[in-house]
């Protein structure tokens, strides 16, 4: 595989220019797809709470409503590697899109709860179907440039993020639709279209040599799979954090906002938020080494949950601004880090299975997060915050611990 995705031709040392292009294609078909779903997922996220202030649900609620999301994810991420073992990457990513088309047409077409909650579940589920095919093709077709591939996904995710970010604001406070209806129709046709464009060798990509070991039993290989790699454990507990920062950022600090009656805010903490995460990921890109990289998450990271304990404290509006967008470095790196650190415990054997393992984790976190803050946010969405910021600050200790534990494990030759 690997001089394949090199574009060396077999048993040579010499660079064969019409497999690098092959090459290169199919890394930019799967970024395209990863940047297509990140985009879609932010938008929902906002998308659901905003729902719920304009049909005065409550906060809790909306927790409700982001935990089916997940569960909707949840409930097809244990079995998505048998679905591509059988039917291939692009059958099941066809699906995917047909599942979200559905349900962002009930979301946007139908104006009750009952239709909104029939919509976020079908929402989740077409995510769940998209998640581990796309992420597991990226890394695949990124071979050994893991950290330049996936920062530039970050990169774009992030991009995506200061675009959507022009209209969240109008979302937040507006029974007007036309404008996210139209964002959310680009991003299905971008996902169609890159589908669409997929070949039959780069569908084998995502991980599919292998899997019919993998999916006799699902959910105990999963399992299985995570408990043997420290570093898949990490790139599972890095979806941990991303969970919690991304729900944080596009569901609840919205909500802070509202209690605070400044929606206004809402742009320019996100704008903030995106810019200073796509500053991170670009520094991460040109520092390159693993090590460092954890450094400057860990660096991050721990500023990001200084700025959750600390929303409690603060009221002056520029300065929930500073706090909100001083969370973006942590969130850019979580993304980039938790595939990174993936491709580095997994094999093309496993690899399918162990991205589907982090899109599980994601999802439980998706689940519980929301729950959690939404009871919380009844008493007061700063405290929320506050309580996301000890979340947080439990899977930095336990990413640095699993980060460790594989460093010793290799140091006394187990890998």
């Amino acid at each position: 595989m690997a001089y394949r995705l090199r574009g060396r031709r077999p048993g040579t040392g010499r660079r064969d220019p019409a497999r690098a292009r092959a090459a290169g294609r199919r890394l930019r078909l799967y970024l395209l797809l990863a940047a297509a779903m990140s985009g879609l997922y932010s938008v929902v996220l906002t998308l659901v709470p905003g729902r719920v202030v304009l049909y005065e649900a409550g906060a809790a609620g909306a927790g409700l409503l982001l935990a089916l999301l997940a569960l909707g994810g949840l409930a097809v991420d244990v079995i998505v590697g048998r679905l591509v073992a059988r039917f291939g990457a692009r059958a099941v990513l066809w699906s995917g899109i047909l599942v979200l088309a559905a349900g962002a047409s009930l979301l946007f077409a139908v104006r009750h709860m009952a239709s909104l909650v029939g919509s976020v579940a079908a929402l989740g589920i077409g995510l769940g179907l998209l998640g581990a095919p796309i992420l597991g093709g990226l890394a695949s077709a990124a071979a050994e440039n893991q950290v330049k591939a996936q920062a530039l996904n970050a990169v774009w995710q992030r991009i995506g993020g200061l675009v959507a970010a022009v209209f969240l604001a109008r979302v937040l406070v507006s029974a007007d639709d036309w404008l996210a209806a139209g964002a959310v129709a680009l991003l299905l046709v971008t996902l169609a279209a890159a589908t669409a464009s997929l070949r039959r060798s780069d569908q084998g990509q995502t991980g599919r040599a292998g899997a019919g070991e993998e999916v006799r039993r699902p959910a105990d290989r999963l399992v299985a799979t995570v408990r043997g790699s420290p570093l898949l454990g990490a790139g599972v507990t890095m979806n941990v954090a991303t969970a919690i920062l991304l729900i944080v950022g596009s569901s609840f600090y919205p909500l802070v906002l509202v209690e605070m009656r400044l929606p206004e805010l809402l742009v320019p903490g996100l704008v903030g938020r995106e810019a200073l995460g796509i500053v991170a990921v670009v520094a991460a890109r040109m520092i390159g080494d693993r090590a460092r990289l954890d450094r400057l998450w860990v660096g991050c990271a721990v500023v990001g949950t200084a700025t959750l304990l600390a929303m409690p404290l603060v009221s002056a509006p520029l300065a929930v601004v500073v706090l909100f967008s001083l969370q973006g470095p942590a969130t850019s790196l979580a993304i980039l880090l938790g595939n990174v650190r993936t491709f580095d415990g997994t094999t093309p054997h496993n690899r399918l299975i162990g991205y589907a393992a982090c899109m599980v984790s994601m999802r439980v976190s998706s689940i519980a997060v929301p729950l959690v803050l939404g009871l919380v946010v009844e008493v007061s969405a700063h405290l929320a915050m506050a309580v996301a910021g000890l979340g947080l600050l439990a899977v930095v200790v336990a990413y640095v611990r699993l980060v460790v534990r594989a460093r010793s494990v290799r140091s006394n030759g187990g890998g």
